[in-house]
């Protein structure tokens, strides 16, 4: 439904009918997002597109609405041959498939590239937008690209323990932290 402001004074000359500005359904995406969406967009511009991605399994982490469980988007997932990973008690969801299912669920096309002295990346060329199915659970999915991953198993990693904060974090137990609770009294092995 259009709404029209219909502006009229008592001086000689036409009458004025414009539509009214119409409230904004997004907000404005910060000057930082738009920079590195341009930076993005360069470092691809200057990348060689070798084609459809020969990855195995290509990943995707999703922004959820609220930190509930998202049973619409793991049935969506579901449905889609995806892996949806929910971590409890998180806003944040991980979407692993096979690029062709990926395709699909998401409509994007992922494509293997290519910069000078890098390795081979895989990256869409554009976002994905929300699929119509979860938009009541799903905020945001995040950019589909394995550029600067490493594999782990080409990292050494010394063991040397956790720190108690890395502790707090290797267990999702940041939670009761920030409701006060350290857990005195208790002993783990």
């Amino acid at each position: 439904m259009a709404l029209f402001l219909l502006v009229a004074f008592a001086l000689p000359g036409p009458v004025s009918v414009r539509p009214a500005a119409r409230a904004q359904r997004r907000p404005a995406r910060s000057a930082s997002v738009q920079r590195t969406d341009a930076t993005w967009h360069d470092i691809l511009a200057r990348a060689t597109n070798l084609g459809a991605t020969r990855s195995p399994r290509v990943s995707v982490l999703v922004s959820l609405r609220s930190p509930r469980r998202p049973r619409d988007l793991l049935a969506w997932a579901s449905g889609r041959d995806l892996q949806a990973t929910w971590f409890h008690g998180q806003a944040t969801a991980l979407l692993v498939a096979t690029p062709t299912a990926l395709d699909r669920a998401l409509q994007v096309r992922i494509d293997d590239f290519r910069l000078p002295g890098e390795p081979v990346f895989y990256a869409t060329e554009r976002n994905p937008a929300v699929p119509a199915g979860v938009r009541g659970e799903l905020a945001a999915i995040g950019r589909i690209s394995s550029f600067g991953h490493e594999h782990l198993e080409t990292i050494p990693i010394p063991i040397v323990g956790l720190a108690p904060a890395g502790f707090v974090d290797s267990y999702d137990a940041r939670p009761l932290w920030n409701l006060g609770d350290f857990g005195q009294g208790e002993t783990i092995v």
